[in-house]
């Protein structure tokens, strides 16, 4: 029991502001020629009013994430929450885990995870967005098959009896989405710059399909296709794993059916020239509140004979099409982006006299993902 309030005067005096004083003690008794009381004895007293020998540091080392191992103890490091997981349960052990992506004020990141019922402990404690001082946090082993980038650290961050979490940002709590119409989002972003949008659905992709991406990882995904009142171009969401499963089949709707929906913490992606993406602290606002979301239902509203066109344009091109459409030249300059679908597909005949082959460079891409094919 002893142990226990000690572990918790501990982590008091650890959240003490100002500089930390160290406190000298005796560990050895006057007159003891015989060594009746031993130096490892005396140590561990800690009657009450005393703070005992090596606790006796009030504040701890300020560090930053790479600075951590396995043997780091007694420290704080001062991070944002740059992205929250969605709870999950693994598949392989059966166990409730969230993931969490920290960031430092140097630009360090390290994965951190919450398992069984810290998910719901720390739901508060730590969200999206949110700065904070951990301190005490055990460290772990990052193993390198998880990586998915080289500059990952070796080391991810668990959260123990001993962790103390304090908010730098008092006002800090669920984020509010911070919607963004399409016109204004970036067509290239920081790769960690994440964006919330409002739109109207016109297309989610009938089911989830398998994909293979970098190490050989099998990924779902699904499209979604919104449009809003800014941009004649509407707009292609890829939803990945758990994502692409009940959350797009809650927004499939029947035909000249228009649901508004929030979707929040997307990035850019050049997939299809331009398009975004989910990440792991994506969500999906079926029933979006706010000024922004009651004035884009009454634009749908109003403009149900534009969401029709759309919708059946993209029906015809995603679902009908298949069949080759050969164009002349002028047809295709004619073509503008307010006109023009991101998946619409045209083959051009062309004659060339007197063509010399050796000179002709083929190029085959990847009709997903974009990217070049050899070809022999």
């Amino acid at each position: 029991m002893n142990d226990d309030v000690d572990a918790i005067n501990s982590l008091l005096i650890n959240r003490f502001p100002g500089t930390p004083a160290t406190y000298k003690g005796y560990d050895s008794m006057l007159d003891d020629n015989c060594n009746i009381y031993p130096a490892e004895f005396i140590s561990k007293l800690c009657p009450g009013g005393i703070i005992s020998i090596g606790k006796r540091t009030m504040g701890l080392d300020s560090v930053f994430l790479n600075d951590l191992t396995i043997s780091s103890t007694n420290y704080k490091v001062k991070v944002k929450v740059i992205d929250k997981g969605r709870a999950r349960v693994s598949n392989a052990t059966g166990v409730l885990f969230q993931g969490l992506l920290l960031q430092d004020d140097q630009g360090n990141k390290m994965k951190g995870t919450l398992f069984g019922d810290q998910v719901e402990g720390f739901k508060d404690a730590l969200v999206y967005n949110g700065m904070y001082e951990i301190s005490n946090a055990p460290i772990s082993a990052y193993a390198e098959k998880w990586r998915n980038n080289p500059s990952d650290l070796n080391y991810q961050m668990g959260f123990g009896r001993q962790t103390v979490v304090t908010p730098l940002d008092t006002e800090t709590g669920p984020p509010e989405p911070a919607y963004q119409c399409f016109a204004q989002l970036p067509r290239v972003a920081d790769r960690n710059a994440k964006f919330d949008v409002l739109g109207v659905v016109l297309f989610v992709e009938g089911g989830a399909r398998k994909v293979i991406v970098g190490q050989d990882r099998e990924y779902t995904v699904r499209e979604i296709v919104l449009a809003d009142h800014s941009n004649p171009q509407p707009l292609t969401i890829f939803a990945w794993n758990d994502l692409a499963e009940d959350e797009c089949t809650l927004l499939r709707t029947g035909p000249r059916q228009f649901k508004i929906v929030g979707i929040t913490a997307l990035k850019v992606s050049p997939h299809k020239g331009f398009s975004m993406a989910t990440t792991m602290s994506t969500t999906f606002i079926h029933s979006p509140t706010g000024e922004k979301a009651r004035a884009l239902a009454e634009w749908a509203a109003s403009h149900q004979s534009l969401l029709t066109n759309m919708q059946s344009r993209i029906l015809t091109v995603r679902v009908v099409g298949g069949q080759k459409t050969h164009l002349q030249l002028s047809a295709l300059k004619a073509k503008r982006a307010s006109t023009t679908l991101q998946d619409e597909r045209y083959w051009i005949k062309a004659t060339i006299p007197g063509a010399d082959l050796h000179r002709v460079h083929a190029y085959i891409g990847c009709s997903r993902c974009g990217r070049g094919c050899d070809v022999s």
